[in-house]
């Protein structure tokens, strides 16, 4: 099974006097998905509340980054922009993740053992993505009826039958770090620094993606 990466388009517009944009440079996010989550929903393996949908590029969006979204063609996704005020007043420090992970019965033996579900769940969504690669189809229970299944007296069951065979879904609720988004903040600040004179809300940052 091939997952393929996906790559961040991002751009600094400015605003003049006059109300017109133009385009002022490349702004660094770099390939971290959680970041992506945040800005535009994209790879939200996390279950991020993003800061909004994807918006498009704006109507009055400069005329070279048209043409390279453009130049992209079908490989170019989910385009947004956000204004710069936008990404100052945004409070980076309550973040909340919602992860659901799909564990079999092995894996969630470890889990209610003690083991970090975190680890475990990682591990165990790898494993179910390469389930429906293979085109098998687990039996999914409820966590009660996992419980009972791994308890049964009459066998044991994960020496009878594949690990596989049944899955439950465990899902975990956090509060992300604040520097899990350094890669928002720190681009953020660095326009900030180059641009002191420039109103936040006559600068944007016009993005797309591709895979």
């Amino acid at each position: 099974m091939v997952i393929i990466g996906c790559d961040e388009h991002a751009f600094l517009e400015v605003c003049s006097k006059k109300g017109k944009w133009r385009m002022d440079g490349y702004v660094n996010i770099g390939r971290c998905y959680v970041s992506y989550s945040l800005l535009a929903d994209v790879r939200n393996y996390y279950g991020l509340k993003p800061m909004d949908q994807p918006r498009g590029l704006p109507d009055d969006v400069t005329e070279r980054l048209r043409k390279d979204f453009d130049s992209w063609g079908s490989d170019a996704h989910s385009a947004t922009y956000l204004y710069l005020d936008e990404l100052l007043d945004f409070n980076y420090s309550k973040v909340k993740s919602k992860t659901t992970y799909k564990l079999n019965m092995i894996q969630y033996k470890r889990y209610i053992n003690g083991a970090s579900l975190a680890v475990v769940g990682e591990e165990a969504n790898r494993n179910y993505r390469m389930i429906n690669y293979l085109e098998e189809a687990p039996n999914v229970v409820s966590e009660g009826d996992m419980k009972d299944l791994l308890e049964c007296p009459k066998n044991n069951l994960l020496k009878e039958i594949k690990p596989n065979t049944y899955i439950t879904q465990v899902t975990s609720i956090e509060i992300l770090k604040e520097d899990e988004f350094n890669s928002i903040t720190d681009a953020v600040e660095l326009i900030k620094k180059e641009h002191p004179k420039t109103d936040p809300k006559n600068m944007r940052i016009v993005m797309w993606f591709d895979n």
